[in-house]
């Protein structure tokens, strides 16, 4: 059974005698399956007022509302519901209840097991009972929704219309977008509770604000701006008993960041707010849209700095997810994220694999302290896997490292390991592998002239 809310005034006037009255009150309703006798009108001493008493159970086949104990004022220009002090609304399993455009105030109790749809501006200043009720706000015009800091079973957004949270909003079992902007403030919350199922977003449908989330393991944030959908997932977070919100901004004004890399985004940054606990570690995910300006998104990275204004740093890459679905890719990075740094941009690294990073030759002799040895030229590397070995002519070892800070600042010195003595001005031969910090393996050969 529907109960459109929007008919009530019409079935008030019909069943009532007088003129179209201020108020028409009705004490208990229980939307449910069947009728259910022994209810009646009763006379009150305002003579533009009636009471409808008793409970009242409505049959599936009947479109008609009764509320209860609302006051409806059929004079004003937008259709204003109370629910007053000392009553209940109750929603029964697989019912839907439906106001479509005005206002609802709730000062008594409304108990939620089926649908409550919600189009107009809500505000519950007493008590609403979860349950296991869908909770769906479905207006096509802007709505302001006040629901007492208390929680929601299922929150659906629907309907074009932004909806503006006037309190603290909790969600426990499902947060689903369909359509519409859910926008929360500065001063009021929107927060998902631990294992709460998360569906996609889209640009027309997404959290405009931060984004809470409570709890450890993956947490998805279909957060967005401008009608821009630019999702978050942390995956594996690790710590104690975290609140974490995010938030995207745009746009990116002015990213500085080292030479390592080719560009950061202007477009936009998300942030990352701790509200609660601590946050020992997770991979971060941001999906790179089209227009970040990325030239190879095969060389997309995201990126992190602690303040805005300071220097946006690569994370590498671990995974990249839909590269041939532009609208869907996206990026998980190598490094985890810490409570350290709090904003994130999507970046673009240069192509080391074109990029040599060992000379063709080297001399002891040269004056230059810093060039007498022969070193490895490339940053951007880590020591996972890493392996730096250079071999003569016979097969045989006169140098290795396993530190990238080794190859990098120190290098071969030219000195023979096996005599001590400097080794003979002859061609080497090197391998130089392991990983890039964006995740990326590598592997050079290459060969070395030992002028002297």
């Amino acid at each position: 059974m529907k109960i459109h809310l929007k008919t009530i005034l019409p079935i008030s006037h019909q069943r009532l005698s007088k003129s179209p009255p201020d108020y028409v009150q009705v004490e208990t309703l229980h939307v449910s399956e069947k009728l259910h006798a022994g209810y009646g009108i009763k006379k009150t001493q305002s003579p533009f007022q009636e009471t409808l008493s008793g409970v009242i159970h409505l049959r599936s086949i009947f479109p008609i509302i009764f509320i209860c104990l609302l006051a409806i004022n059929p004079n004003a220009h937008s259709q204003l519901i109370t629910n007053f002090n000392g009553t209940e609304i109750y929603i029964s399993p697989g019912e839907i209840l439906s106001m479509t455009e005005g206002e609802f105030i709730n000062d008594g109790t409304l108990t939620n097991k089926g649908s409550f749809y919600m189009g107009g501006d809500w505000t519950n200043n007493e008590t609403y009972n979860l349950d296991t009720g869908r909770f769906i706000l479905s207006g096509d015009k802007p709505q302001l929704i006040n629901h007492n800091g208390q929680k929601v079973y299922t929150l659906v957004i629907d309907g074009a219309g932004e909806k503006t949270l006037g309190s603290d909003l909790g969600v426990t079992n499902k947060f689903k977008l369909n359509n519409g902007l859910i926008t929360p403030t500065e001063n009021f919350l929107l927060t998902l509770q631990n294992s709460v199922e998360v569906s996609e977003g889209n640009d027309n449908s997404y959290v405009n604000g931060t984004l809470y989330h409570i709890g450890l393991g993956d947490k998805r944030y279909p957060i967005g701006k401008n009608n821009h959908y630019s999702p978050v997932s942390l995956l594996d977070i690790q710590g104690s008993d975290p609140t974490i919100g995010f938030e995207v901004f745009e746009p990116n004004t002015d990213p500085q960041y080292p030479k390592v890399l080719q560009s950061v985004s202007e477009t936009r940054y998300w942030k990352k707010t701790i509200m609660a606990g601590t946050l020992d570690g997770s991979r971060i995910n941001l999906r790179v849209a089209e227009d970040e300006g990325i030239s190879d998104i095969t060389l997309a990275v995201i990126t992190e700095t602690t303040e805005l204004g300071g220097v946006f740093k690569s994370m590498g890459i671990h995974e990249l997810l839909d590269i041939d679905t532009p609208e869907k890719t996206s990026i998980t990075s190598n490094n985890i994220i810490t409570s350290a740094a709090d904003f994130y941009a999507i970046g673009e690294e240069f192509d080391f694999s074109k990029i040599e990073c060992v000379p063709n030759a080297f001399s002891t002799a040269s004056p230059n302290s810093d060039e007498n040895a022969l070193k490895v030229y490339c940053s951007n590397m880590n020591d996972e896997g890493f392996s730096f070995k250079i071999f003569d002519k016979w097969g045989l070892v006169v140098y290795e490292t396993i530190s990238v800070e080794e190859a990098t600042q120190i290098g071969w010195d030219g000195i023979n390991p096996t005599t001590g003595l400097k080794a003979k001005n002859d061609v080497y031969r090197y391998v130089l592998s392991g990983k890039y910090n964006n995740g990326k393996t590598f592997k050079k050969f290459g060969t070395i002239t030992k002028l002297n």
